[in-house]
Parts: C-alpha cells; sequence; structure tokens
C-alpha cells in the first residue's frame, strides 16, 4: 500500500468507529416499550408472589408496597446503568471529534 491508501485505510477505520459508537448511542436512549415492559414484569411478578403465597394478601400491605419497591429499584437500577453507558459513549464520541 502507498501513503495515500494507508491514511484512507486510516480515515475509514476512524469513520467506522465513530458510526459504531453513534450507533450504540441511539440504541441506549431510553425508551417507552423497555418502561412498559418492565413494569409489566414487575406486575408480573407481584401475582406471581400472591399466586405463591396467598396469605401475602392477608398480612398488612406492607409486604405488598415492599414488593412494589424491590420492584422500581430494579427498574431504577437498570435505567441508571443504560445511563451510564450512554453517557460513557458520548464522552468517547466527544473524546474522538476533539
Amino acid at each position: 500500500m502507498d501513503k495515500h491508501g494507508v491514511e484512507a485505510q486510516i480515515k475509514l477505520d476512524k469513520l467506522n468507529k465513530k458510526l459504531a459508537l453513534e450507533d450504540e448511542f441511539n440504541n441506549l436512549r431510553p425508551s417507552l416499550r423497555g418502561s412498559v415492559l418492565r413494569l409489566l414484569s414487575t406486575i408480573i411478578s407481584l401475582f406471581f408472589v400472591v399466586w405463591l403465597f396467598p396469605e401475602v394478601i392477608d398480612q398488612p400491605v406492607s409486604y405488598v408496597l415492599l414488593l412494589l419497591i424491590f420492584g422500581t429499584s430494579a427498574e431504577i437500577f437498570h435505567e441508571s446503568r443504560r445511563i451510564n453507558k450512554r453517557m460513557d459513549t458520548l464522552y468517547r464520541l466527544l473524546k474522538n471529534d476533539a
């Protein structure tokens, strides 16, 4: 390869890396579908626990609230991970542009 071919290959590799980072950044965008699916999974797991242990209904409401709190905290944990991954990807994109 000559000098121009090597430079063209380097530019093409940088462009491909940038496009891959942009795709990753866009894929990490929060979606309504994901939030609805997590909410439904929390509700289904709550009904599953009530089905397995019907005595939970006879207890104070605190057990049901505790299960909902666990579901909500799991959703918050998942979203925090996605946000941090998205911020890291944005940082890498900006670092490559500078």
